[in-house]
């Protein structure tokens, strides 16, 4: 008996091949330890702006002296998505988008009202994920999607892109949030300043999206503060590490820390994202020039509900 399987369902298992696909032979450092803040604080403003007068303004740095963390970073290890919000009853793993077998959601970590939300699109059984319709990753998901990123750090300026929807995030160094059009952006408004080689950054203003596919969505509230620094192991490899708190007081009982790693790839090319919707033969997808040559586009053959991420090769 041939069982139906939804779209996004298929979509699902393609972007889990895909990680599966990039994941490195070697073994993976332990991720470092998540730092709490100094203090409670009822505020992403309060707990940044204690920052900016606790380090007196940080650092000025020069286009000679702002850290440079160059070529391309994979997503390495964390502590965040599905595992903040369920846990497994008999200790069997939680699957990368949620499922599993006695899995249940952790009590008392989301608010009453997105805590029966979220019970009630569990039981049933919605797997919609927002970038089968082309929308991009945003915060915070953007700290967790696989693939690829680029830091583009300046003394005025950071630009950080993450190759999958060619999803971009502005860090404005030693600047006031300045929401020009009075709304909310899928990456947020960012602000930040180094303390010598750590930059700590505060986006507000963020369109409500996920910590990843299968968790439970943000509120139009949810800001961060984010500590982010380039460390070298004892192997001699390097890695980025970001130690970020969530505030969402729509949808956390109180805010949460987490920390996520980057790990150098220095092989890798980067690569462009075409949202395409729709059926979309192999034969029909565009060419890019940014597509090494004699070499053709390619992408995961993934349907998708209406959209499709294209991968240049």
């Amino acid at each position: 008996m041939k069982r139906a399987v939804s779209a996004s369902a298929l979509a699902g298992v393609c972007t889990l091949v895909t990680m599966l696909a990039h994941a490195q032979p070697t073994v993976r450092a332990p991720l470092p330890e998540v730092v709490q803040p100094p203090k409670n604080f009822a505020t992403s403003t309060e707990h940044y702006e204690f920052l900016y007068d606790y380090h007196n303004g940080g650092t000025q740095h020069t286009y000679e002296s702002v850290p440079k963390w160059e070529g391309l970073w994979e997503a390495g290890g964390n502590n965040s998505g599905n595992q903040l919000f369920l846990e497994s009853t008999d200790g069997s793993p939680i699957g990368p988008f949620g499922g599993g077998e006695n899995v249940v959601i952790k009590e008392g970590v989301l608010t009453p009202e997105y805590e029966a939300a979220f019970r009630y699109r569990r039981e049933l059984g919605v797997d919609y994920d927002r970038l089968t319709s082309c929308e991009p990753a945003g915060m915070p998901r953007w700290l967790l999607e696989p693939y690829v990123r680029d830091f583009f750090n300046t003394p005025f300026q950071s630009m950080w892109m993450n190759d999958l929807g060619n999803d971009m995030r502005r860090i404005y160094i030693n600047q006031e949030h300045k929401n020009i059009d009075g709304t909310h952006f899928a990456a947020g408004d960012s602000i930040g300043f180094w303390v010598d080689d750590m930059l700590i950054v505060h986006t507000v203003d963020i369109f409500p999206g996920d910590y990843f596919r299968g968790t439970p969505p943000t509120s139009n509230q949810f800001e961060t503060v984010e500590i982010w620094r380039m460390e070298t192991l004892n192997n001699g490899t390097k890695r980025l590490v970001n130690n970020v708190t969530f505030y969402d007081p729509l949808s956390l009982v109180k805010p949460i820390t987490v920390v996520y790693v980057y790990n150098h790839v220095p092989t890798w090319k980067r690569r462009v994202s075409v949202c395409v919707t729709g059926s979309v033969p192999r034969t029909t997808i565009p060419t890019s020039p940014l597509t090494r040559t004699g070499v053709r586009r390619r992408s995961i053959a993934c349907p998708v509900n209406r959209g499709m991420w294209i991968r240049a090769a």
